[in-house]
């Protein structure tokens, strides 16, 4: 696909009307099934927080301060984790606690300023988690 702003694309409103999602995994585009991401019905809790912590699936953390934020240790396809660096800084760190981020062994910084994250964990070791 040739690029393409985001105000060009067709909104869709029906998750039956999207076979799939677009992710990207640090060198590939990939396909998302939609189903493995949740509906829009469920729960999300939100934690404010400013020192290290573990995070718990359907949760959005808002940090506040430098921190790591440690992924979960046995995720299931279809889990997320969301997150808002609103910390002034671009140092925090995703710790990836075993599972791979983007195809990648290894942690992800949170190296952008007043960033959103959604990840969601693929079902797949070699892909492990992937950011949308």
């Amino acid at each position: 696909m040739a690029n393409k702003k985001f105000s060009e694309f067709t909104l869709k409103t029906d998750p039956a009307d999207v076979s799939f999602i677009v992710g990207y995994d640090g060198s590939d585009n990939v396909r998302i099934d939609p189903s493995l991401i949740g509906g829009g019905g469920g729960s999300l809790s939100v934690s404010v927080i400013s020192a290290n912590t573990n995070a718990v699936i359907d949760t959005l953390y808002v940090m506040t301060a430098s921190l790591t934020l440690t992924l979960p240790a046995s995720p299931s396809a279809g889990n997320k984790v969301l997150l808002s660096n609103r910390t002034g800084t671009t140092t925090s760190v995703v710790a990836r606690n075993g599972n791979n981020i983007q195809g990648l062994a290894q942690d992800l910084t949170v190296d952008a300023l007043e960033i959103g994250l959604t990840l969601v964990y693929t079902g797949d070791a070699t892909q492990g988690w992937v950011i949308i």
